[in-house]
């Protein structure tokens, strides 16, 4: 599990580049999520209903292989910064240590760029929402920055929100 990519691989002739001028830690990771996606930098998110459709146009249809989670940075109009961050193979619940790091590095560059952030947990499997879904959602929730975006879950079937019940239930699990 890594935070950063020093170094991408190759970007497939299918995409583009130009089209996505985005950093390289974006396009280390899923480069063919790209093919036909509308263009992240050019979103304007003023609605949880314009996030959730920003989140499943970047994850597009079909399985999840890995366990990861993805972090965007909003400005205040917003727009999505350019940089997406996605985390592979997070473990199945968060763990203190990732969390404490994440944490911080939330923390900064919200401060940093006076941007809000928003996270999609991606995970194989079934739509329905998991104890493990829960403590996620309920630990990103609780770290520390700015203005904050619902948490959404993206499984082969959907992308959804973890709703205000979801984060109650993870709190008495």
């Amino acid at each position: 599990m890594s935070l950063l990519f020093p170094c991408p691989p190759p970007i497939p002739r299918s995409v583009d580049a130009a089209d996505f001028p985005v950093d390289n830690a974006f396009l280390a990771s899923g480069v063919d999520r790209l093919a036909g996606m509308k263009k992240p930098l050019e979103t304007v998110i003023r609605s949880d209903g314009d996030l959730a459709e920003l989140w499943s146009s970047l994850m597009g249809s079909g399985e999840v292989e890995l366990r990861s989670l993805w972090l965007i940075l909003l400005d205040s109009a917003g727009r999505v910064l350019p940089t997406i961050v996605p985390i592979d193979d997070v473990p199945g619940r968060p763990e203190r240590r990732l969390m404490h790091g994440l944490g911080q590095i939330v923390s900064q560059l919200s401060h940093d760029l006076e941007a809000s952030v928003a996270f999609v947990l991606s995970r194989p499997g079934p739509a329905r929402v998991t104890a493990d879904d829960r403590h996620w959602a309920q630990a990103l929730r609780a770290l520390p920055g700015g203005r904050r975006w619902p948490v959404h879950l993206a499984t082969a079937d959907r992308i959804q929100v973890f709703a205000p019940d979801d984060l109650i239930s993870a709190g008495a699990a």
